[in-house]
């Protein structure tokens, strides 16, 4: 089911965008700009 692929991968990427948001507070340093 397309719409079920479509869910899983926007789930995906938001728990990525989390993990990169929470690195980035943990470790700002390790950020550039």
């Amino acid at each position: 089911d397309i719409a079920n692929v479509e869910h899983q991968l926007m789930q995906d990427s938001h728990a990525f965008f989390e993990q990169t948001n929470l690195s980035r507070n943990l470790f700002p340093e390790n950020i550039s700009g």
